[in-house]
């Protein structure tokens, strides 16, 4: 990441997490972080009010993944190429029930004028034709009430005009077809 802007922002209470920290002399995680400043997210307008995503304290502490390195929340991401950065989701307890049992999408961007160098963004070597993105974050707040209380659904689209098509073996034979609908679930 560009050094030049700060990435993160925290509470200011840290310490060296491991020995390239140490080595380095330097701080090279935040363990408190308040802010990832290098990602961006969107909150689908109509749960903005009812939703929070803030960075996650529950990892500090954590045991490292790999060696003595850690990647939590580090400020420089150098010779393992990689960070792991962790959200809270909140969701408040009067989300409106017209809102329950769907998938909801919250895009997740990097902003670039964090990092010196990205496949597809001031990339020197010129050979990377894409570029790096971060998945959405998917969830769903289960159904409160009624038939379907717990259950999440995510629907692709309405279906019109379904043919059905099939092919048997010659030795099998239908005895009978039976349409499931809603009131059979």
């Amino acid at each position: 990441m560009n050094e030049r802007a700060i990435p993160m922002k925290d509470t200011g209470v840290s310490r060296p997490l491991n020995g390239m920290s140490i080595r380095e002399g330097k701080q090279t995680a935040i363990q408190f972080p308040t802010e990832y400043k290098f990602m961006s997210y969107t909150i689908p307008p109509e749960i903005q009010p009812y939703v929070t995503l803030t960075p996650s304290q529950h990892i500090i502490d954590i045991s490292p993944q790999f060696f003595d390195l850690t990647f939590n929340n580090v400020l420089n991401i150098k010779d393992a190429l990689e960070g792991d950065y962790y959200y809270c989701l909140n969701i408040s307890n009067n989300f409106p029930e017209e809102y329950k049992g769907k998938l909801w999408e919250i895009k997740m961007t990097l902003n670039k004028e964090y990092f010196y160098r990205l496949p597809g963004y001031n990339d020197p070597t010129g050979i990377h034709d894409y570029e790096l993105t971060i998945p959405s974050i998917k969830f769903g707040v289960p159904i409160g009430d009624g038939k379907y209380k717990g259950k999440v659904f995510y629907n692709l689209g309405q279906a019109e005009n379904i043919t059905f098509t099939y092919r048997l073996h010659k030795n099998f034979k239908i005895k009978g077809v039976k349409l499931v609908n809603e009131d059979i679930i």
